[in-house]
Protein backbone atom coordinates (compact mmCIF):
# COMPACT_ATOMS: atom_id res chain seq x y z
CA UNK A 1 0.00 0.00 0.00
CA UNK A 2 1.16 3.48 -0.76
CA UNK A 3 1.27 6.28 1.77
CA UNK A 4 -1.72 7.89 0.04
CA UNK A 5 -3.72 4.69 0.45
CA UNK A 6 -2.75 4.40 4.12
CA UNK A 7 -3.73 7.97 5.08
CA UNK A 8 -7.52 7.35 5.31
CA UNK A 9 -6.89 4.18 7.31
CA UNK A 10 -4.63 6.03 9.73
CA UNK A 11 -7.20 8.79 10.07
CA UNK A 12 -9.88 6.22 10.93
CA UNK A 13 -7.57 4.60 13.47
CA UNK A 14 -6.80 7.97 15.05
CA UNK A 15 -10.53 8.69 15.30
CA UNK A 16 -11.13 5.28 16.88
CA UNK A 17 -8.37 5.87 19.44
CA UNK A 18 -9.88 9.25 20.37
CA UNK A 19 -13.29 7.62 20.76
CA UNK A 20 -11.86 4.88 22.97
CA UNK A 21 -9.97 7.39 25.09
CA UNK A 22 -13.22 9.28 25.67
CA UNK A 23 -15.02 6.08 26.59
CA UNK A 24 -12.22 5.14 28.99
CA UNK A 25 -12.40 8.55 30.65
CA UNK A 26 -16.16 8.13 31.09
CA UNK A 27 -15.64 4.69 32.64
CA UNK A 28 -13.05 6.11 35.04
CA UNK A 29 -15.48 8.86 36.04
CA UNK A 30 -18.20 6.28 36.63
CA UNK A 31 -15.79 4.15 38.66
CA UNK A 32 -14.93 7.14 40.85
CA UNK A 33 -18.60 7.96 41.35
CA UNK A 34 -19.38 4.39 42.40
CA UNK A 35 -16.39 4.38 44.75
CA UNK A 36 -17.64 7.59 46.38
CA UNK A 37 -21.15 6.21 46.77
CA UNK A 38 -19.90 2.99 48.34
CA UNK A 39 -17.29 4.71 50.54
CA UNK A 40 -14.66 2.57 48.86
CA UNK A 41 -12.48 5.57 48.26
CA UNK A 42 -10.95 4.25 45.05
CA UNK A 43 -9.33 1.16 46.50
CA UNK A 44 -9.04 -1.75 44.09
Amino acid sequence: MSAAQMKPILTELDDAVEHLEGALAALRDARRAVAELTDEGGES
